[in-house]
């Protein structure tokens, strides 16, 4: 009896913040160290063009200069350079084992004066994320690290920076902490977490936003401002997240949080019109016949993704809005799903079969603790509110796809990856108390369950993932780190 009531006394303090923020880190860190050192450079998702932007952001430039008809170049130094255009890199990229010489032959790198141009297609984001890695890639040169060793710490420094962001949420969050616990600890998450990619940075970021308006005091409804703002730079699809700022709706100042806001979306626009002003490069493609829903004649031949063109199918059909979002998110799904439970580091690299369920049961058990979670005064309609902010997020971030980098005229949009939907995730907790009717809330069953019980999957999970992630990775490239 006695250990019973310890094992529910240990249980039940599993929700607190400063439980679970410890458990984040100790199971976190060393999943995304394994992550970050284990991966050859480039294997997380778009790696390569962000570390492109990254240490060009290091050199100085901030934009990107831009040729006609091709992608927007950035000056970045030949060592990094050769670090990402080495042979181990392409031999990873066929998923076999690097060879030991390779790996040699990267350490064997040093520094160059010299820069080169170089494309990417990272040229829209507002390198505000970025700030990780340049401080990482500039301090291992600085103490004389060789260039491999430099572009190692600047993941490093960017998974630090995941970390610190996460702990910070799970400190701060006054509800919802087990959804943003089982949100980070994905292993997508922790991927792009532990990676050059701007999203890992994005995530931890609205993770810490959709923390912080779980409080109401001033200097929490400051710094979430800052936090929606970043991520709204970083990606402009997702600026309706600005939105969430003006809760509660009933609340005192009203008008000046819709001042704030108006203040607040005037900073992407600005940068909307900066990265736009030389036109969106069209992505290239086989030569192909424009889509059922393109208005003209369809008997050209189109032989790139079109912008303008996109534009003008949707003008002719804006009901698409509505319907072509979730509907290619439907149809997608069988090739999303494990995306967003079993990807560990590029996009073909994934955990077992048998990993999903456990990591989807932990999720939908951490949502429904959420969902049990005392609404502490919120008000149905900001619950309600919130859920029309975060679809709106989700179809301006579908159609974004569709008008960069989906065929012509096509019925479903093409590009869509299941990371784009895990900045969301977070923000649930500012819905989810608004979806249970109140009795059903104070239910004697429910209320005798610890809450700490629905984030135990999340953090079992969790602790396998300490070894099962960088194993995957390890017997995928065979290469013990740098």
């Amino acid at each position: 009896m006695t250990m019973l009531l310890w094992l529910r006394r240990c249980i039940a303090c599993l929700d607190r913040p400063r439980v679970l923020a410890v458990l984040f880190l100790l199971c976190a860190l060393p999943a995304g160290l394994g992550i970050a050192w284990l991966a050859p450079p480039g294997m997380a998702p778009d790696e390569v063009p962000h570390i492109v932007r990254a240490d060009a952001l290091r050199l100085g430039q901030l934009t990107a200069t831009k040729v006609p008809g091709s992608f927007p170049k950035f000056q970045m130094n030949v060592s990094v350079f050769m670090v990402l255009n080495a042979r181990e890199v392409y031999v990873a990229l066929t998923g076999k084992p690097v060879p030991p010489e390779d790996v040699a032959y990267e350490k064997a790198l040093y520094w160059f004066p010299n820069t080169l141009e170089c494309p990417s297609q990272m040229a829209e984001y507002f390198p505000v994320f970025y700030v990780p890695a340049v401080l990482g890639l500039q301090g291992g040169k600085s103490i004389g690290m060789s260039p491999l060793y430099a572009v190692y710490t600047g993941r490093l420094v960017m998974l630090a920076a995941y970390l610190a962001m996460g702990v910070a949420a799970l400190l701060l969050a006054r509800r919802g902490g087990m959804l943003i616990f089982a949100v980070l600890t994905l292993p997508p998450s922790l991927a792009i977490g532990a990676s050059y990619n701007q999203d890992g940075g994005m995530l931890a970021c609205a993770a810490l936003a959709a923390a912080l308006l779980t409080r109401s005091n001033v200097a929490s409804k400051a710094v979430s401002w800052a936090a929606l703002l970043a991520v709204a730079l970083a990606k402009l699809p997702y600026l309706p997240l600005l939105g969430l700022g003006l809760l509660p709706l009933r609340g005192p100042g009203l008008l000046r949080r819709v001042l704030l806001l108006a203040l607040a979306v005037s900073a992407p626009l600005l940068w909307l019109a900066h990265i736009s002003h030389g036109g969106f490069v069209p992505y290239k493609l086989p030569p192909y016949h424009p889509g059922p829903l393109w208005p003209g004649p369809r008997d050209g031949w189109l032989t790139a993704s079109g912008f303008g063109e996109n534009l003008r199918v949707l003008r002719a059909r804006p009901d698409i809005i509505l319907w072509m979002p979730v509907a290619s998110v439907i149809s997608s799904w069988s090739s999303l799903w494990p995306h967003l439970f079993c990807m560990t580091a590029y996009e073909r690299l994934r955990l077992g079969g048998g990993d999903w369920p456990f990591q989807a049961a932990a999720l939908v058990a951490a949502f429904f603790g959420t969902l049990l979670e005392p609404g502490l005064g919120r008000a149905r309609w900001d619950a309600g509110f919130a859920a029309l902010v975060l679809f709106g997020t989700f179809t301006t971030m579908e159609i974004s796809l569709y008008l960069t980098f989906t065929t012509v005229g096509a019925l479903r949009i093409d590009g869509v990856q299941a990371r784009y939907f895990l900045p969301l995730l977070p923000f649930f907790i500012l819905v989810l108390p608004g979806c249970l009717p109140r009795r059903l809330q104070e239910m004697k069953r429910l209320a005798r369950l610890p809450r700490g019980l629905w984030v135990l999957p999340a953090l079992a999970v969790a602790a396998v993932h300490i070894y099962t992630l960088p194993e995957a990775i390890f017997h995928m490239f065979r290469m013990a780190g740098p």
